[in-house]
């Protein structure tokens, strides 16, 4: 964690110094027409597989609207080691789910034991992405991250924790990027991931208010341009003021979650871990206290 934290203040460090113009919305060769063609793919391909089969196709569709690259300040780290940004090495995020730097590369699609989370908020040109990777034995191999904030520079590091031994950090190494391509999921929203992976029937949820345990039922539904929860209403409009997207394969309950905050801090959560099957929803009403709902 020390480790991470040293990173993310570096790259702060240095964007503060070098804060470039406004991002890109065309990344790593992902020209318009095609990432208008990707968002086909996302609409148009059914789904039919196993819990496990159906985070692996989520990622996949992830990754191909999630590529960029970070290229400018380049700094390398070993253990505690302040790093020389004149070292390190470019970072690229691929459309196959590859993050690579000059030391090393995983692909997040491929490896089951991935973990994915993405924050962004698109009102604010703020987002936040990172990525864990697990051997089968639960133990981290790597972390990655990508983020944004208030529409400066990019900010890429990887921590490769492969040869750390009992969690020593000074076995630890590192690289750290300043970039301008922001990956197109980024300005064009979640939205569209969710409409392919999300879609459930009206389901009545048992939910708890947070903090009074105050039991009740909502019905949750989501067709396609409509997240329901009771009586509340949530479209792609108001996804674009905030929305998370997450993926854990391993996670109980819900592989895939989804979550949009509209700009008078309401918001709404659905995850799935299959096909038009809601198995998590929860329920953030404008003045209220926060709803976690499980199924019935």
């Amino acid at each position: 964690m020390r480790k991470l934290v040293l990173i993310a203040a570096c790259v702060f460090a240095v964007v503060a110094c070098s804060r470039s113009g406004g991002g890109s919305d065309v990344s790593n060769g992902v020209s318009g027409a095609s990432v208008a063609s990707l968002s086909g793919k996302l609409e148009n391909t059914k789904i039919d597989m196993s819990s496990n089969e159906y985070a692996q196709a989520a990622k996949r569709d992830f990754a191909l609207m999630f590529a960029a690259d970070a290229r400018e300040a380049c700094g390398y780290v070993k253990g505690r080691e302040v790093p020389d940004f004149k070292n390190g090495s470019v970072m690229n995020y691929s459309a196959d789910g590859v993050i690579s730097w000059g030391k090393g590369s995983f692909n997040y699609v491929q490896e089951p034991g991935a973990k994915l989370m993405l924050n962004n908020a698109r009102s604010e040109k703020t987002f936040s992405f990172g990525v864990d990777i697990y051997d089968k034995k639960d133990e981290r191999l790597y972390v990655a991250g990508l983020s944004q904030l208030n529409g400066a520079s990019l900010n890429a590091t990887v921590t490769d924790e492969t040869k750390a031994v009992d969690g020593n950090s000074d076995q630890t190494t590192g690289n750290l990027c300043v970039g301008k391509t922001v990956p197109p999921l980024i300005s064009r929203g979640a939205w569209q991931l969710a409409v392919k992976y999300l879609q459930v029937p009206k389901t009545t949820m048992s939910c708890v208010r947070l903090g009074k345990f105050e039991f009740m039922d909502v019905d949750f539904a989501f067709d396609g341009k409509v997240i329901t929860a009771g009586e509340h209403r949530f479209t792609e409009a108001d996804a674009q003021h905030s929305e998370n997207w997450s993926i854990d394969p391993h996670r109980d309950g819900a592989a895939i979650v989804y979550s949009m905050y509209k700009a008078d801090g309401s918001g709404v959560g659905i995850g799935v871990s299959q096909a038009n099957k809601l198995t998590f929803a929860e329920l953030t009403p404008a003045k209220g206290d926060v709803l976690t709902c499980s199924t019935k």
